[in-house]
Order: C-alpha cells, then structure tokens, then sequence
C-alpha cells in the first residue's frame, strides 16, 4: 500500500502478486491488483480480476464499485449500471456510507439521459457528503437538462467554491452564464477554468 501511495504501481504488483497467491482465498490483494489494472487503463484485466473479488466476497461494496468504473472503461454500460446498483445497496448498510456509489450510477445515468433516475441517487450522495464538489457538478449538469438553468448556476458555483482546483464546474458554468447574458461572469468563470488547466500541465499562464 506504500508503493501505491507513493504512485509506484510497478513496485507494488510484485508484492500484491505473491500476497495473492499465498492467500488465494483473500479479496484484498485482486482488489488492488485491480485498481493498479484500472488506473494503468487495463480495464479488462481490471473486470477480470474485480470478478473473482466479488465472487470472493459477494458483499464488497467497493468491489461492486470499482467493478462498475472498469465496465464502464469498456463501454458495457448495463453491466457496468449493475455493478454500481449492487454497490449501492451495499452501501446504505455500511457504517459510513460512500458518497460514490450513488454519485458512479448517477454519473452513468446522465451520461445515457437517465435523468429522472440520476436526482435521488444525486440527493443520497449529498447526504452522505454534503460538500462533495463531484456531486453537486453533477447536480449542475442535471439541471442543465432538466432546463432549471438558475439551479444549474447555483450548483456549478458550489462546486467551484467547495474545490479551487476542480476546473468541470467552471466551464460548464461559462457557458450557462453566456446563455443568461451574463458576458462579464462568464468569462471570469472561463478565465479560471483555463488557468487551472494550464497549471495542470505545468503551463504558466
């Protein structure tokens, strides 16, 4: 676990590797094989491994999630919806709930234009996190489709006022902002949102 919060992947499969194969009835060790697989963008790889974690441990709620992204990696997006459902109902019985079940499956269904579905999944995750920047962009981008514009603005600006660094909300409420003819905010908004791509490609403006 130290290699991999150092960001040394490479490191760490070795050891996960020969954990795994001395404890082959542990979910743990496929799990984080299976996150180093997914973060590396082995999505099959991840699928395969984050199977068998579920088979091990059908109640892993993490395992159900994480399961979910590497589908969705692959474009199996009723698989993938599945897997983040199955989390989700693991989740509501965890000690601490997760905000990102909940906030995976609505992030999914408003990618397919499930939109009606997406806002109860978007409400429990802000009770599990309030100030959660993901969830209220994606409440932001709800309401973008749902033509609630002023709610929409409200959302991004909370976004962007709970994480500086999250450039999303900034855009998308540049663009809402010139819709409502508000020339002066939307480029502000734009102005920041270029910043923090630039520092995130170690560009100085």
């Amino acid at each position: 676990m130290a290699y991999v919060a150092l960001q040394h992947p490479d490191w760490a499969r070795p050891e996960l590797d020969k954990l795994a194969a001395a404890e082959p009835g542990n979910p743990l060790f496929p799990y984080w094989l299976a996150r180093i697989d997914y973060d590396g963008r082995h999505y099959t790889d991840a699928v395969e491994k984050l199977q068998h974690v579920v088979a091990l441990d059908p109640r892993s709620m993490r395992g159900w999630d994480n399961l979910g992204l590497a589908l969705e990696g692959l474009g199996r997006l009723d698989e993938a919806a599945e897997a983040y459902r199955k989390a989700v109902a693991l989740n509501v019985a965890e000690a601490v709930p997760s905000v990102w079940p909940p906030l995976n499956l609505a992030t999914l269904l408003l990618r397919l234009d499930r939109t009606p579905e997406a806002l109860p999944l978007l409400n429990e995750a802000l009770k599990y996190d309030p100030n959660s920047a993901q969830v209220h962009y994606r409440l932001g981008l709800l309401h973008e489709k749902t033509s609630d514009l002023p709610a929409a603005i409200n959302e991004l600006r909370e976004s962007a006022a709970l994480d500086a660094s999250y450039a999303d909300p900034l855009y998308v409420l540049s663009r809402l902002l010139y819709k409502q003819g508000d020339t002066a905010g939307a480029d502000a908004a734009m102005q920041k949102f270029k910043k923090l791509k630039a520092a995130a490609r170690g560009i100085t403006p």
